[in-house]
């Protein structure tokens, strides 16, 4: 009898964790990032999604990663906005630099484009460009949240040329919740991609050249 109730139970919760991973989204068009230009008060910015799956299709722009039901069956996780991540991501970023009295002007790298068109696009810009590549970022939530990721940001001058460049990537588990993992992975997620890009862009061979 008691193991019965006890399968019950397991069931029971099981079914509201599936179902709190479904319809998940995280933020990352508003998320406030302090990010400071030193050597001039115009610059470019370009953001583009190079991840596989998303090169080859397999998954949206917008896929951010997966949240995972009460059996580990996996739902899509999307941007909060329903924009591209990598439309998000520029946004925060220009949002930052504006605030820090910077003249943004935001250039849109589609997915496909190779490293070099990209570049000659944010030349195009005038003056000195930031080239983010997304090349990896997914959260994947079960009772806690794993974030896997590897961001490259390039600094561009007037002439195309690649002055400074840094890459930081790894795997991080970003904490859980035994009660709604989900909701959880709301909340954490965005306070990481604010650590990683304000890392990027903190390093001294990006802050020293923008």
């Amino acid at each position: 009898m008691y193991k019965f109730i006890n399968v019950c139970i397991a069931i029971a919760l099981f079914s509201t964790l599936g179902g709190c991973a479904v319809g998940v989204t995280h933020q990352y068009n508003n998320v406030a990032l302090q990010i400071k230009a030193t050597s001039g008060t115009k610059l470019g910015i370009g953001v583009q999604d190079r991840r596989l799956y998303v090169v080859t299709k397999d998954k949206p722009e917008n896929f951010v990663g997966l949240s995972r039901g009460g059996f580990g069956n996996p739902f899509v996780v999307k941007t909060a906005s329903g924009a591209p991540l990598a439309d998000d991501v520029s946004k925060s970023i220009q949002a930052a630099l504006s605030a820090d009295g910077v003249s943004v002007r935001a250039i849109n790298i589609p997915v496909g484009v190779n490293e070099a068109e990209a570049i000659k696009r944010l030349q195009a810009s005038s003056g000195k460009a930031v080239f983010v590549e997304l090349n990896e970022w997914k959260a994947d939530t079960y009772m806690s949240t794993t974030l896997t990721y590897d961001l490259q940001a390039l600094v561009i001058d007037a002439d195309g040329k690649i002055i400074a460049s840094k890459k930081i990537s790894g795997s991080e588990n970003l904490g859980g919740s035994a009660i709604n993992p989900p909701e959880n992975s709301r909340k954490v997620v965005p306070i990481a991609f604010r650590r990683k890009i304000e890392e990027l862009f903190s390093a001294p061979e990006i802050a020293n050249n923008i």
